[in-house]
Parts: C-alpha cells; structure tokens; sequence
C-alpha cells in the first residue's frame, strides 16, 4: 500500500486495480466508487477553477493603479522621446517604426532609472532574479500542458511594458488554471474527493505529459541568454549610451527567448530518454541551476548596495513610506512600480504554491526566499514540486 500523505489519499495497488476517491481504475476503465463522507464545501470550492481566475482582476486593479501613477512620467518622457534629437540621445534608434521607437525610448528611459538609481536598483535585481524564474516555470508548464509555444515569450514581452507582477495573476495564473482542467478526464474532472486539481491530474496517469529534456535545455538556454545575461550585461556597466543601447535590444529579448526555447531542442533530441524519472531529473537540475544563480544575484546586489549606498537605512525608510504612500506624493514613480511588481509576483506565486501544495507550499516558498532570495525560493519550491507531480 502506498499512502499520499500530502493529500490525506490512499493508493491500494492490488491485481492492476487503484482506488481514489470517487473512482476505481481497473483495466477495464473506471467503475463508480462512494466518496467519503465528510467532504466539506471549503474542500469542494478550492477544487474549482474559479480559485485561478479569481486574482485576475487584483491584477488589472494593480495595472490601473501603476498606469495613474507612471502616467506623468510616461507622458513627460513620450514628449521628450517625441524630440530626433533627444531620442538618439536616449538610445540608437534604429529608425524601422517611428512609434515603435518612441515607445522604445519611453521604456528605456524607465529601465535606465532602475538600473542605475541607489533607490531602485536593489529592488530591479530582485525583481529580475523573480522574474526569471517565473518565466522559467511558466515555460516547464506550457511544456508539460502542450500550451503554445508563444505564451511565454508573450508573457515577458508584457511582463517588460506592464510588470511581470501585472500580467502574471491577471493573465497567466487563469490561463495555467484553465490548461489543467482542460486536461482532466471527465471522471477525475467531477471528482471532489481531492482538494486540489493538480492532484487529480497526479491520480490521472493517462493525462501526466512529461517534459522531454531537450526541452528543458531548451529552456535552461533561453532562461540565460534571454534573461541573465543580458542582466549581468547590465550590471557590470555605468550610465552610458552603451548601456542603453543594451536596454533597447533587452526590450527584444522576448523574441530571442522564444526562437531559444523552440529551436534548441531540435538540436538536442540526444538527451531524451524513455523514462519519467529522466524528465523529472532535468526538470529539477533546472530549478537548481536557476535557485544557484539567483542566490548569488541576491547574495551579490544585496552586499553591493550596502557598501556603495551611503545611507542604506534611510533609503529602507524611504521605499516604506513610497510603499504606504500608495502613489499620492508621485515622487519616484519607478521604485513605486518597482515595490509593488515585486511584491504583486512573489504574492502571486506563492498563491499558486499553496494552490499546487496547500500550506506547505506556502511555507517552503516564505522560508527559502527570506534565506536566498526571491528567486531561489520559488525555484526550490518549483524542483521540490517536481518530486510530488
């Protein structure tokens, strides 16, 4: 007998025959079992899809709150880009799209400020670090759920002009939602014996799809020049034109993820094996290579900011009066979106770990950010996971 502690479920292998919940499993197909009793109506809502779509409209809240604040930002710097000769002094545009590269110009002017302002830079690093290991794991996702090969680099595109913390609970968190229940059979679907949908897709082993290696390489690939790099790139450079021109193509970056995260596996079928265990192997050394960057990006930004910031307590005392000013004083719009996409992501995905693991889910993403960092805490939570589903 093999119990599953994690969800209160007993598994009673026995002549090919499985026993969850509401459905027996034979050979035959699936014959109707009594649940238990008991099942309360908490259990019966949290298996309902509404629990993934029900933050999407926190996040459009959020949008409209951050667009009435930037916007006097937005439309100071749109007039200046509006100017050939301040535009080309922002950045080389290349002249393809005149909009395009005033809209360019507008978000690099942004970035450059988070880049290189004491107040904002800590906090565009940890955002960074969170970021990419969220893109990471809506890639591993969209993967295993056969979503299109689009939707992650539509996500960081979005994720660049509106904040990752935006787009992530008002678009991606129903979209994943949706994707599994999608995936459900029908017996499993009108199943309310298991708390969450995740675990039913654990139970319904006809609709587990593995993650091939090469598609994970494929990832690990465009998670670093996509995504990394381009940040270490940026870090190790002061204000200058380079670095803008640098901020410019990160803009594009999405498309480079993308072309990365399809193309590589193409060239990597030699890593696919037959196994389970050899998707799940490759899934977790990923989440343990993208926890070891991250921690050291923490680990580095954090001690740089200490020695180069000449007043690291005042500056602290400044991003929780900005934090509780809620946008009214429209001093330093740019920190202000900068706290509120970090804190609108790591509250996001830490809502989708207590819906994938309940509370020890939550523990294990709190207890690991606040020892490595953003993260590493949601790329840990992310490789425990893999052992479970």
């Amino acid at each position: 007998m093999l119990y599953g502690e994690e969800y209160g479920n007993f598994f009673n292998i026995q002549n090919t025959k499985i026993t969850h919940g509401k459905y027996i499993q034979t050979t035959n197909g699936f014959s109707e079992h009594r649940p238990k009793k008991g099942i309360n109506s908490y259990e019966v809502k949290k298996n309902s899809i509404l629990f993934y779509l029900v933050i999407a409209p926190l996040g459009y809240l959020l949008l409209k709150h951050l667009h009435h604040v930037l916007l006097p930002f937005n439309l100071k710097h749109r007039a200046e880009c509006s100017n050939p000769n301040q535009l080309f002094e922002t950045y080389s545009a290349p002249g393809f799209h005149q909009k395009l590269d005033l809209i360019v110009c507008v978000l690099v002017r942004f970035c450059s400020q988070a880049v290189n302002d004491p107040m904002c830079f800590p906090l565009t690093a940890t955002l960074v670090g969170l970021a990419t290991t969220a893109y990471t794991v809506m890639s591993v996702e969209r993967a295993r759920l056969s979503n299109n090969k689009l939707l992650s680099p539509i996500m960081i595109f979005f994720g660049n002009i509106i904040g990752t913390g935006v787009i992530a609970p008002m678009a991606w968190l129903p979209i994943y939602g949706w994707s599994l229940r999608k995936h459900l059979s029908k017996q499993f679907r009108n199943d309310i014996q298991h708390k969450q949908i995740r675990a039913k897709i654990g139970l319904d082993c006809s609709k587990i799809i593995p993650v091939e290696p090469s598609q994970v390489f494929g990832i690990a690939i465009a998670t670093l020049f996509g995504q990394f790099l381009p940040v270490a790139i940026l870090v190790s450079s002061g204000p200058s034109l380079s670095q803008r021109n640098i901020l410019a193509l990160f803009q594009y970056f999405p498309i480079a993820y993308g072309l990365f995260e399809s193309i590589v596996p193409y060239f990597a079928q030699e890593l696919n094996c037959k196994t389970r265990k050899g998707s799940t192997d490759s899934i977790r050394l990923l989440y343990v290579s993208v926890a070891s960057v991250n921690t050291f990006l923490s680990f580095w930004v954090w001690i740089k900011w200490l020695h180069t910031s000449p007043a690291p307590d005042l500056l602290v005392k400044q991003w929780i009066d900005l934090f509780f000013s809620f946008g009214s004083t429209k001093e330093n719009p740019v920190a202000y979106m900068l706290i509120w996409d970090n804190i609108a992501l790591f509250t996001t995905f830490t809502y989708w770990a207590w819906l994938e693991d309940g509370k020890q889910g939550v523990k294990s993403i709190v207890k690991n950010s606040m020892l490595f960092g953003p993260g590493a805490g949601l790329a840990l939570f992310a490789m425990k996971r893999e052992a479970r589903i």
